[in-house]
């Protein structure tokens, strides 16, 4: 087969249980909160900033990483002196070799936490540095253990969702 890290596409799935917005944000003297939502529908809001961000390596034929979102937010806060800003991403991800199987890679869930002074304006680059740690952790992870089991995208999801399904 290919080399196990070349790429012809990353896969972006949600299956946040809230997608309305990304947290909440200060703004002004008083630091009035303001809620933070995506500019397009949330997982074309991910699909397409991941596209962008990694098409440059992507080959034909390649294989295919699967990342299902299980949350994204972004906060902050105020102190006397600097302000706080954190983003959470948690995700798992999947690798295929023929786009129908998939095995798992990664279970990733981090808080990247940044200081300073008017963090509202940094969360853009908060959330690619999250993303960008998640596909370093897939890369890390790829070719260690190919023996876990195939599955497919439908039962991924299925699985995912799952999670969510309260009594």
């Amino acid at each position: 087969g290919l080399p196990a890290f070349l790429l012809s596409g990353i896969k972006v799935v949600s299956v946040c249980p809230d997608t309305m917005e990304l947290g909440y944000v200060q703004r002004g003297l008083i630091n009035r909160k303001f809620r933070a939502v995506p500019d397009k529908p949330w997982v074309a809001f991910l699909q397409d900033y991941v596209t962008d961000a990694y098409k440059d390596i992507y080959v034909s034929p390649g294989n295919e990483l699967l990342w299902v979102i299980k949350d994204l937010r972004i906060g902050e806060r105020s102190f006397a002196v600097n302000e706080k800003a954190y983003v959470r991403l948690k995700a798992t991800a999947y690798y295929s070799e023929d786009k129908e199987h998939y095995r798992l890679l990664t279970n990733f869930d981090t808080i990247l936490i940044h200081n300073g002074f008017d963090v509202t304006d940094k969360h853009g680059r908060q959330i690619a540095e999250a993303i960008q740690t998640l596909y370093a952790a897939c890369a890390d992870n790829i070719g260690r253990d190919t023996s876990g089991e195939l599955v497919t995208e439908a039962s991924i999801i299925s699985k995912a969702q799952g999670e969510f399904s309260y009594p």
